[in-house]
């Protein structure tokens, strides 16, 4: 009886046990097959998404580093390009050099690591800090460059801004900068094996996201279409101004040129005293006519930066605000946005050099060079064009034809007398 119900029972749970484990592995096939077909194809996006993002940062951190350095290289190398307003140039290829260099490489390795920070707590609150420093700075940068051109157009006469003053305003810009991420430093941390914010309340670190927001990109680049737009307006105003004082001359001289039946003495000497005066007014007026074009192409030069400057840096600020003022981060496409987005923002570093060599024939020759350095050719040195020259040699020619002028005019004052009474 025992054994008989010890065998009815074992065949029991032997088939029950058998049939568990027979659905719980049917249960794990089809489980399986469930995430290869659901997964597959975000695999394969996600590997073509990887060869673009890759493409795209080798482009872009090489591009960077090249021209960035370039830039650094034929302003500090060239006495002639060591401008105060050139200075500030270099500062902002300095932050175009900096922020892909420090960002690219360590970002690629933690997207490979899905995101575990591997560098230590130290750089946890360094590395991060320094590429928002660095663009912050470059936004800085750009916004004085505005004054500056401004300065330069607006008050032709007035003293222009000293390297000693350029180097203060750079100082104070990177001081600015570190204060503006000195909160966002303190509060990243490792929490496990990832590099985090740990705000005391959500609404910090939205008022901090609407600050660098202001400070990054709304702020600066409003000065800076302020700046630029009564630059271009006093320009093109001075340019028509001249044109139609050139007209009016031109109909006063028409006007005023009869035919002279009498001659004096002195006539000749006084016509060789005015046609020294016209060359010397031609001359002077070729120096302020290329000086006015010189403005011209840099203004277009910078308006163009400005340009590049509000599209490439506009989808980072926007992805951030949209993530922490409307839970952009529960997206599941927000870490690829991301990507995206920063992709925008280091082309920015790319594309300044670039406008250097397209608009401004300074760089253009100093590229030359460099390249021509770089692969031992030979090149023969020209003279350059020296507008500083050209103006000193111009005011001077004006200068002595003035004293001929009131020369002439006094000997030929005291003789008219003597021919009047013979």
């Amino acid at each position: 009886m025992d054994s008989n119900a010890t065998f009815n029972e074992n065949p029991t749970s032997a088939l029950s046990s058998i049939y568990t484990t027979q659905a719980f592995a049917v249960m794990e096939v089809n489980e399986s097959l469930f995430n290869a077909s659901t997964l597959a194809p975000e695999v394969e996006q996600s590997l073509d998404f990887w060869i673009t993002k890759l493409v795209f940062y080798c482009i872009i951190l090489l591009g960077s580093s090249l021209g960035n350095s370039l830039v650094i290289y034929i302003i500090a190398c060239n006495a002639r390009m060591r401008t105060p307003s050139n200075y500030l140039i270099m500062n902002l290829a300095v932050c175009d050099f900096v922020t892909p260099l420090f960002s690219i490489p360590f970002d690629f390795v933690l997207e490979e690591h899905n995101y575990v920070w591997i560098y230590g707590a130290s750089m946890c609150k360094i590395l991060w800090p320094l590429t928002t420093l660095s663009s912050t700075s470059a936004a800085l940068t750009l916004a004085a460059i505005s004054l500056d051109r401004y300065r330069v157009i607006m008050h032709p006469f007035k003293a222009r801004l000293t390297m000693v003053k350029i180097k203060c305003i750079i100082v104070a810009t990177y001081l600015f900068c570190l204060l503006m991420v000195t909160p966002y430093s303190y509060v990243l941390g490792l929490k496990g094996n990832e590099c985090l914010e740990t705000w005391p309340d959500i609404s910090y670190k939205k008022y901090y996201t609407l600050g660098l927001f202001l400070v990054q990109y709304c702020l600066p680049l409003t000065f800076m279409v302020i700046m630029y737009s009564l630059a271009l307006k006093n320009l093109y105003t001075t340019t028509d101004k001249t044109s139609t004082r050139k007209a009016e001359r031109k109909e006063q001289a028409k006007m005023s040129s009869t035919p002279h039946n009498s001659s004096t003495s002195a006539e000749p000497k006084l016509k060789k005293v005015s046609s020294t005066v016209r060359l010397v007014r031609k001359l002077s007026s070729t120096v302020r006519r290329g000086t006015t074009e010189a403005n011209k192409r840099a203004t277009k030069m910078f308006l163009a930066i400005v340009v590049v400057f509000t599209i490439c840096m506009f989808p980072n600020q926007a992805l951030w605000l949209w993530a922490d003022f409307s839970n952009g981060a529960d997206n599941p496409n927000f870490l690829k946005a991301v990507i995206v987005c920063w992709l925008f923002t280091y082309s920015n570093s790319v594309c300044n050099p670039v406008i250097y060599a397209v608009f401004s024939r300074d760089f253009r020759r100093g590229f030359k060079r460099a390249f021509k350095k770089a692969f031992c050719l030979r090149h023969r040195h020209r003279r350059v064009f020296n507008p500083d020259l050209v103006a000193t040699l111009t005011t001077e020619l004006k200068s002595v034809g003035m004293d001929i002028e009131r020369r002439k005019r006094k000997n030929a004052s005291t003789e008219a007398p003597k021919l009047y009474l013979l």
